[in-house]
């Protein structure tokens, strides 16, 4: 038994662990990858799948002994690039999922500080330890285990810090609605909400997101409802926001394209697919949050 042994085993644990929770729910993951905003559209599922298998013949290969080096490398490049995609987003203040152990955990430092730690664990895997003979027994896999216990334990410390205050809620029904200012997809003009006269319906979609596919037929009768024109805010490519503009075929929609998230931001949406209702006077009306199969409104 060595430290490299029980290093390898610990990391296999670790990356067998992450690729079973991404196969249990692939298109929530295939969404969380796009969800990160570092990725062309197109590559997005490419990525994704890669990623699943990379991190099970990892797996295998660093429980197995049978390519260890291969799996470590293959670990400290997920890692790194784990770590990568994690720190821009954090340094962009996003709130989000991590999308690292199942989709409900959220996005945190904690996230970033295990992210790196897999890559220093799995650099470590190929320092020259001496040989271990036999490589695998029952007090080697007992020591792995505790040293994957001590590697979750030590991130998880690394990266506390007193609790920050939640971030500034949507503006409430009777604030003034932020205008929406964004290119028109197809179009090198601009669209500017202060055009429109009467109800206006903000419908905020991203590409990738099959939900929001779902949820648009349900927003668009709500507008009809309410007499509001509508204008769709789509988060992606700009050749992907076309393609949904003419997916939807509808000549009283109104698509913009928002790359940068901006509109998004300026309503401080936390939620996708999500609606705003502006009313005449330029107030917001109400929030409506689609969580199938109904359409759920916070007041």
């Amino acid at each position: 038994m060595n430290m490299g042994t029980i290093l390898a085993f610990a990391v296999g644990l670790t990356l067998a662990l992450a690729a079973v929770t991404k196969v249990r729910e692939p298109g929530a993951f295939v969404r969380g990858v796009g969800e990160y905003r570092v990725l062309p559209g197109s590559l997005v599922p490419v990525v994704a799948w890669g990623v699943v298998i990379a991190e099970a013949l990892a797996a295998a290969a660093l429980l197995s002994g049978l390519g260890r080096p291969a799996g470590a490398v293959a670990g400290t490049v997920l890692g790194a690039a784990f770590a990568a995609a994690i720190g821009v987003n954090l340094r962009r203040r996003r709130r989000m999922r991590c999308h690292c152990f199942g989709a409900s955990e959220p996005l945190t430092s904690r996230s970033l500080t295990r992210a790196l730690l897999l890559a220093v664990a799995s650099a470590a895997v190929l320092l020259p330890w001496p040989p271990a003979d036999p490589p695998w027994s029952a007090e080697t896999a007992v020591s792995a285990v505790a040293g994957l216990v001590a590697m979750l334990v030590t991130g998880r410390l690394l990266a506390f810090r007193p609790p920050s205050p939640e971030p500034a809620p949507a503006a409430p029904p009777g604030d003034v609605a932020p205008r929406v200012t964004a290119p028109l997809v197809g179009s090198a003009e601009p669209f500017d909400s202060a055009t429109v006269r009467g109800p206006l319906l903000v419908v905020f979609t991203a590409i990738g997101c099959k939900v929001c596919a779902t949820a648009l037929p349900d927003l668009f009768e709500e507008a009809t409802r309410e007499r509001a024109a509508i204008v769709v805010v789509c988060v992606g490519p700009p050749n992907a926001c076309a393609d949904l503009a003419r997916t939807m075929g509808r000549e009283d929609v109104t698509v913009v394209h928002d790359p940068k998230g901006a509109v998004l931001a300026s309503f401080r949406i936390n939620r996708i697919p999500s609606a705003v209702l502006v009313a005449e006077n330029g107030t917001v009306a109400r929030h409506i949050a689609f969580t199938p199969p109904i359409l759920e409104e916070r007041r």
